[in-house]
């Protein structure tokens, strides 16, 4: 049986780097700081702009959308984001305005032909560089980013903590609908009391590109987007879309397309009616599909939308009060029902838990000693500080000057914790969709779209064949409070109204089977933070006699049904490696012997084991380390 201090151990040293604490920036977009950049880190080349358009098939037909990387098969004409709400002007006058930014058919100054909608902050990219921020390019960096303190500076702003560079490469860019004057002029509409200068509907987001090499994803990008409400102004109805506009096989054979969705699988995709691509005649043509990993959530509505046995869990609260007893757990509405959905979404029982770790996962410091406090030789698990880095990370500087950094409680920024865990949101999932052919629902008609976006989407398996094809999907509606009633809401001074994510993926698979199977593995990903390995990650330590101890992320993983597990040992010592279930169950011993310094790999073999998450965990000397690895049947 283990031990329940190794309990703490075995669920605690996951700590996974994330986006930390930001600060409020009431800076307004610009046209005129608009950067276009390229996303290139796997198979998939796609052009991006800093105001959320990806692909762009006016523009830059050559790079829109092309897959694998390296040929001319293009499959995507243009991706916008669309942030949509209800409210009413001071007539009285029920509006709907749209919020986007795309090539063709938008909402412009009649005067200057500038689009009203999304339009890049300044400061989030060097001034004198033609591209967005990207990770793998500091040359692309500004000297300060205008959402983090100064320790920030010369580092990367990554979504996993400072200067964290989890993906292979990560785009940063944050954009607003200042612009939009449309609202203002016929409608004397202000989303904002106190700036009657800010138009739109008061939107800030921030926006996230990641692309992997590693062959489970080498085929996909994410994009994650926090959208917040700027303003005063509270919409009970908000729905965050995309608008695809598909060219499967090449732009001159995207009147060949057809399309479907996949409401199990959150998945909207498309396809072509014909072998052949152009220009060139190329083939085999592919299938490629958007997809919600994230959606919004509703934390009022007393009703368990994820269906994980919390009823209104939210992403924004502060922890406050440590809850021992499932039955003062104010989530759980009938606890024995509660409990046992609890357990059949997770995978493992309700715990005791911070009252904001709703779903129980963020571990705090192991203290070894029973002091009470942590203590710098002790592991702090996740419980590293608003920064979302640790002594063992690089880029390190010391404590947190906040104070959070092993306090013994989850703060934002932290691993497991609020923002930063999806399963903290009591999310909608995917329940608007129009396919339609190009034109049909153009991005400039706000009430034909709120119409369809707000409906009940149609009918699964009625695909258009043979079209020039585009499609919306969307959330269900849900509230987005500006700050004066989300201050009152939260008790505090509130700079800023609330915050809803929304992270994407748009995938290319073979065919429909194939494109599915990588939505359930991507979904996997984004689950576990994506957590899955990289071979890179033990280069430097199979060149030299270790230096330190280490262990690596297993590789493949996720994995079925065998995988490779690595560690470094710079001095000779008894090393032990055990395998352990979800619960902690000691499943198998790989390792438990004398060996000398140098870099090791062991071979796990789990075809007879059940698909699942496991933990490996290394012990030497007093180094002790734990990992988690995904078997996927």
């Amino acid at each position: 049986m283990v031990k329940p201090i190794f309990m703490v151990l075995l669920f605690g040293t996951l700590s996974f780097q994330s986006t930390a604490q930001r600060l409020v920036d009431t800076n307004k977009g610009d046209y005129n700081e608009t950067k276009k950049g390229l996303m290139d880190g796997n198979l998939v080349s796609i052009i991006y702009y800093n105001f959320g358009e990806v692909a762009d098939w006016m523009n830059d037909p050559t790079r829109s959308g092309v897959w694998p990387k390296g040929t001319n098969h293009s499959y995507v004409d243009g991706v916008a984001l669309i942030v949509q709400a209800e409210t009413q002007d001071p007539s009285g006058n029920i509006i709907h305005p749209l919020e986007t930014n795309y090539y063709e058919y938008t909402r412009h100054d009649p005067a200057t032909g500038i689009t009203y909608g999304w339009w890049p902050l300044p400061g989030y990219a060097n001034r004198f560089q033609s591209s967005p921020a990207q990770s793998t390019d500091p040359n692309t960096w500004p000297p300060h980013w205008p959402d983090r303190n100064s320790d920030w500076d010369g580092m990367w702003n990554g979504f996993f903590g400072k200067g964290v560079q989890n993906a292979d490469l990560e785009s940063y860019f944050v954009f607003d609908d200042n612009e939009d004057r449309e609202y203002i002029l016929k409608n004397n509409f202000h989303p904002d009391a106190a700036d009657t200068m800010r138009g739109g509907l008061g939107m800030q987001v921030h926006a996230r590109g990641f692309q992997w090499s590693q062959v489970l994803v080498e085929d996909v990008i994410f994009w994650h987007y926090d959208i917040t409400n700027m303003g005063t102004t509270d919409y009970s109805k908000t729905l965050f879309a995309q608008y695809v506009d598909w060219g499967i096989g090449g732009h001159d054979n995207s009147s060949n397309n057809a399309g479907d969705y996949n409401d199990t699988l959150n998945l909207s995709y498309a396809w072509s009616t014909v072998p052949y691509g152009s220009p060139g005649n190329w083939s085999p043509i592919g299938y490629a599909g958007y997809a919600f990993l994230e959606s919004p959530g509703v934390a009022d509505d007393d009703i368990d939308n994820d269906r994980d046995g919390l009823t209104d869990e939210r992403q924004d609260n502060d922890a406050h009060v440590f809850i021992a007893d499932p039955h003062e757990d104010p989530f759980l509405r009938d606890v024995q029902q509660d409990t046992a959905r609890f357990r059949q979404f997770y995978g493992y029982s309700w715990r005791p838990h911070w009252d904001a770790d709703e779903n129980g996962n963020w571990r705090s410091f192991t203290d070894l000693n029973n002091s009470g406090k942590w203590d710098p030789d002790e592991p702090l698990n996740d419980d590293v500080g608003t920064d979302g880095i640790g002594p063992l990370d690089e880029g390190y500087s010391g404590p947190d000057p906040d104070g959070t950094e092993g306090n013994g409680k989850p703060d934002q920024g932290e691993p497991n914790f609020g923002l930063l865990d999806k399963d903290e949101s009591d999310q909608l999932g995917l329940t608007g969709f129009i396919i339609s052919a190009v034109h049909t629902y153009d991005l400039n008609n706000d009430e034909r779209n709120w119409n369809a976006l707000s409906a009940i989407p149609q009918p699964h398996g009625q695909s258009l064949i043979g079209v020039n094809l585009a499609n919306h999907f969307s959330s269900y509606l849900f509230h987005l409070f500006g700050r004066n009633t989300y201050g009152r809401r939260q008790g505090t001074l509130a700079q800023t109204g609330e915050t809803e994510i929304s992270s994407m993926a748009l995938i290319f698979g073979m065919n429909a089977e194939d494109l599915f199977q990588k939505k359930r593995t991507v979904q996997q990903i984004y689950n576990a933070n994506y957590h899955f390995a990289k071979p890179e990650d033990i280069k430097t330590a199979a060149n030299d006699l270790p230096k330190s101890f280490e262990l690596f992320n297993n590789y493949p993983n996720p994995f079925n049904p065998s995988t490779t597990i690595s560690y470094a040992i710079p001095k000779g010592g008894q090393v032990t490696l055990k395998i352990f279930d979800a619960l902690g169950r000691e499943i198998l011993t790989l390792v438990d012997e004398y060996e000398n310094p140098r870099l090791y790999t062991a071979s796990f073999d789990a075809h007879t084991l059940a698909s699942g998450i496991y933990y490996y965990r290394l012990v030497s000397d007093k180094y002790s380390s734990v990992k988690k690895m995904l078997l996927m049947k």
